[in-house]
C-alpha cells in the first residue's frame, strides 16, 4: 500500500540512548523538553501516514483490518517510543504519553484534510479499524503502563475520531447530524465524503 519506509523506528538505538539522557534531566528541562520530544515522534509518524495515497482513502475496496501505516506506526514507532519511555521517570510516561498518541492521532485527521482526500464509506470504515486498532494497543500493551491506560483512552483525541467517523460513515448523512456535530471543522469533513452520487446529503 503505497510507498515504503524502510527504516522502521528511525536510528532507535541512538534516539532511545538520547530520551534515556532525557529522562534524567526531565524535572529540569520540562515543557521544552517535552515539546521537543513529541515534535521528533511526530515529525517521524508523519513519514508512515504519507504511505497512503489519496486515491487510496478515496477506493471502494473493502477489507476488514486496518491499514498498514497504522500497523506499523504502533510497532515500528509508537510502541519503541513508549518502551523507551518507561526507562525514565514516571513523571516523563504520564506528560508525554498522552501528548504523543494525541499528536499523531492529530498528524493523522491534519494530513487527511490537507491533502482533501476523498474518503469513500469502505475507507472511513478502515480509519475506524485505524482507530479501533490503536485503542486497542492502548488497553493491552505492555508498554502502556496500566495506571496511564485510562487516561490515555478518555482523551479529547479519540472523541474528536468518533465525531468525525459519525460525518463520514453513514451512507446518507442528515442535516439534523451535521448540525449535532460539535466539531468545529465539521462541514470540512463533511465535504471530504465520497460517494457514487454528488450532493451534500448522499
Amino acid at each position: 500500500a503505497g510507498g515504503s519506509v524502510g527504516w522502521g523506528w528511525q536510528g532507535e538505538e541512538e534516539y532511545r540512548s538520547q530520551f534515556v539522557g532525557m529522562g534524567k534531566v526531565f524535572g529540569q528541562v520540562g515543557e521544552k523538553l517535552v515539546d521537543f520530544i513529541v515534535a521528533r515522534i511526530v515529525e517521524q509518524a508523519q513519514l508512515f501516514i504519507d504511505i497512503k495515497s489519496a486515491s487510496e482513502w478515496a477506493s471502494a475496496s473493502s477489507k476488514d483490518s486496518p491499514n498498514e501505516y497504522m500497523q506499523r506506526l504502533i510497532t515500528e514507532l509508537i510502541a519503541p517510543a513508549f518502551d523507551t519511555l518507561r526507562l525514565g521517570p514516571d513523571v516523563g510516561m504520564a506528560v508525554l504519553a498522552p501528548k504523543v498518541v494525541t499528536g499523531v492521532i492529530k498528524t493523522l485527521l491534519a494530513h487527511l484534510l490537507k491533502m482533501k482526500a476523498r474518503i469513500s464509506r469502505q475507507a472511513a470504515k478502515r480509519l475506524q479499524l485505524d482507530i479501533e486498532y490503536m485503542e486497542n494497543w492502548v488497553q493491552t500493551s505492555q508498554v502502556v503502563p496500566p495506571s496511564q491506560r485510562k487516561a490515555l483512552m478518555e482523551l479529547a483525541i479519540f472523541t474528536k475520531c468518533r465525531h468525525v467517523l459519525a460525518l463520514l460513515l453513514p451512507p446518507k448523512l442528515l442535516p439534523d447530524q451535521i448540525s449535532s456535530c460539535p466539531l468545529a471543522d465539521k462541514h470540512t469533513w463533511v465535504a471530504r465524503r465520497s460517494r457514487t452520487k454528488r450532493g451534500l446529503f448522499c
